[in-house]
């Protein structure tokens, strides 16, 4: 049962982009603090040695985002210390203010984590006060977001695309080639950031057509041209 006239506290906090390097030490006293830690199973893995006489709630594609709310409910009625685990920084997708809304009436820290965003950035050598960032994840207006980025390019501004299995980086090229955008555009797609496994291409917009990418990649479309 949670103290008389104190809130109950709860964490939402990124792990960074896949290696367990880049995950803070504020992360790993969060889930040392908590009780309940909420988290996809890829996202777990990293941290599998904290979690030792945790209650562990793992999300899911069928249970998502009705797990978050059900531990939000735990932590606000029985006062246990909950922590939600995002992928990469939890500040870059739409689903913390969802998360935010499950927590109402508690004490919640979000903690910033090494998003892909940033990784992307570093390995296109791009600033991010330079680039704007546009998620393909969300339903929403495909056309709206393709105009979006067009005009940010026209503007000398570099985008950053966060990607799905339904709009790759190849995708996403061939719609710009579509609405003239220069063909030498470099782009720079990024997949399997800071894992063993990670490739980046580098080309231009014309060449980036053809390339085969695995879901969940990120593709820096740059105003410089190569």
């Amino acid at each position: 049962m949670k103290p008389e006239g104190r809130k109950p506290k709860a964490w939402i906090a990124g792990v960074g982009p896949g290696s367990p390097e880049y995950i803070t030490e504020r992360v790993r006293n969060a889930i040392k603090e908590s009780e309940i830690v909420v988290g996809w199973r890829v996202t777990l893995r990293l941290v599998d040695s904290l979690l030792d006489s945790k209650t562990v709630m793992i999300e899911d594609v069928d249970n998502y985002p009705q797990v978050v709310m059900r531990a939000a409910e735990i932590c606000r009625e029985e006062g246990k210390p909950t922590v939600v685990l995002t992928t990469g920084d939890a500040c870059v997708s739409a689903a913390l203010e969802e998360m935010l809304g499950a927590f109402k009436g508690v004490d919640v820290e979000v903690i910033p984590g090494v998003s892909s965003v940033q990784m992307a950035a570093g390995r296109a050598g791009v600033t991010l006060e330079e680039s704007m960032i546009v998620s393909f994840h969300k339903l929403g207006s495909v056309p709206n977001r393709l105009r979006w980025v067009t005009e940010t390019l026209s503007k000398g501004r570099n985008v950053i695309c966060l990607l799905d299995e339904d709009f790759p980086a190849s995708w996403v090229a061939e719609q710009l080639l579509r609405r003239k955008v220069r063909s030498v555009r470099e782009v720079v797609v990024c997949q399997s950031l800071s894992l063993p496994e990670e490739k980046v291409f580098r080309g231009t917009l014309s060449e980036a057509r053809s390339l085969k990418t695995i879901p969940l990649s990120v593709a820096v479309f740059c105003a410089r041209t190569r």
